[in-house]
């Protein structure tokens, strides 16, 4: 039987694009072009799969999102959309998404999805009790909406056991250092987990096919596990498995193989888009042009260590640094140069501080480090440290232009001048313009009440 799907879409030529190929794969496709219309047809007509734009006049997609769910709950929704960001992903995918694809999504990436939502459907259906598939339905959304990877890990491992009656499941990675343990769940096992830290030691693999057995030499309380099945979890980059130990003299069943296939695919899924969250993040904390932090990493690491200083009591410096006479530099080489000035100045930084430092691009030719676990002498040390490294610097040398910079740079700790984040910024920031107003080239510590010169 062929999948129906409906298609929303604003855009004519992607709504005929997606149309034509979906049909060509032996789909029935009806398509609209408002989220209204769409919800209309859901009330009058049964469809399998919704695949609607994020962006609409009027309802917009996550709106479209929403109302299907409560039509139909057991549509496979997979939203598309130009919108290259994190938040209304995750949103899409909280909310119940089966998938969340990036314009331009190719048509053979269109066809995969609507492939894995289809199948996903008929592994839900097909031969299994329906409060059995609800359940696995929910832990199959509960995994592919895990915040974090180890939550992932855990909660595949737990419906795995739940699901596939294993009395042991491991989810391993393999790597250099041989097999790395991810998460391991057991249902009524006598497994003491601390041995699978050991899991080389009792475990053996079949050379010839790849299979896993269970050692004669592991100890008899394990030997009861019974040999496992390995299922590969396709993760670009990673190598992961699972295995199920369906306990001794007992098989592993097609069902439960299904089951372990199914829930591996929220896996893989789950993973790959907590990379894509983790890239995004990284790329929306990265300053473009120097690699180094920016002003809004900025400002969430600082809330970080705020609140670890409260928790511990550990005092961290913050220093502000600001580049001498770097308008008349811009002025005299231009703005290229200038711009490679700050590249070179931002790699000299980072080989002054120490590899857990933290070093941000503020804005224009201004720089902020986060010192960890310093105290003003340990602060004073790397400021003058960095000045210094400056001042001697010869920059761009390599293109036979040998110019020379300076910076003045503000000191400010954390508990000593303040607790507050906000202001420990501002007393870093006037201890450097004290600097800048003074004869520059110099490194200042900030009090709450005055600054001083160092």
């Amino acid at each position: 039987m062929s999948t129906r799907i409906l298609l929303i879409d604003d855009d004519r030529l992607a709504r005929q694009m997606y149309s034509d190929h979906l049909l060509s794969a032996g789909h029935e496709v009806e398509s609209v072009d408002t989220g209204e219309a769409g919800i209309e047809r859901l009330r009058t007509s049964k469809f399998d799969i919704l695949v609607t734009d994020v962006i609409l006049p009027g309802m917009d997609g996550l709106e479209v999102l929403a109302q299907a769910r409560q039509i139909d709950p057991d549509i496979g929704v997979i939203m598309i959309s130009a919108l290259d960001m994190v938040d209304p992903a995750v949103r899409a995918i909280k909310a119940g998404a089966f998938d969340y694809l990036v314009k331009p999504a190719s048509l053979e990436t269109l066809r995969l999805a609507v492939t894995r939502c289809a199948e996903y459907r008929s592994l839900l259906w097909e031969n299994i009790d329906l409060k059995k598939h609800l359940a696995l339905s929910q832990a199959g959304a509960r995994i592919a909406a895990a915040t974090e990877h180890n939550l992932a890990y855990h909660q595949a491992a737990e419906a795995l056991v739940a699901h596939t009656d294993s009395l042991l499941i491991l989810l391993v990675s393999f790597g250099p250092e041989g097999l790395v343990v991810k998460s391991a769940v057991g249902s009524g096992t006598p497994l003491d987990f601390d041995q699978v830290s050991q899991v080389d030691s009792w475990l053996q693999v079949n050379g010839k096919d790849g299979t896993f057995a269970v050692s004669p030499r592991a100890p008899k309380d394990l030997r009861t596990l019974g040999d496992p099945s390995c299922i590969p979890v396709t993760v670009p980059g990673d190598k992961l498995s699972i295995l199920c130990f369906p306990g001794a003299n007992q098989s592993f069943d097609e069902k439960a193989l299904r089951v372990t296939h199914f829930l591996a695919n929220h896996l893989a899924q789950a993973l790959q888009a907590l990379d894509r969250l983790e890239t995004a993040q990284n790329l929306a904390y990265t300053d473009d042009l120097t690699q180094l932090f920016n002003g809004r990493y900025l400002h969430r690491i600082l809330e970080q260590y705020v609140e670890h200083g409260e928790a511990s009591g550990k005092p961290f410096a913050v220093l502000f640094l600001d580049l001498d006479n770097f308008k008349a530099i811009n002025d005299e080489h231009g703005h290229l140069v200038g711009s490679e000035l700050l590249v070179e100045v931002a790699a000299l930084i980072k080989s002054k501080i120490r590899t857990r430092d933290i070093a941000v691009r503020y804005g224009g030719d201004e720089y902020v480090l986060v010192l960890p676990e310093s105290d003003r002498e340990g602060a004073l040390r790397v400021a003058e440290r960095v000045r210094q490294g400056l001042e001697e610097h010869l920059f761009l040398s390599d293109q036979g232009k040998a110019i020379r910079l300076t910076a003045s740079v503000g000191v400010a700790c954390y508990p000593e001048h303040t607790t507050d984040k906000r202001r420990l910024m501002e007393l870093a920031d006037h201890a450097m313009y004290r600097g800048k107003r003074g004869h520059r080239n110099v490194v200042y510590m900030a009090t709450p009440d005055k600054v001083v010169s160092c």
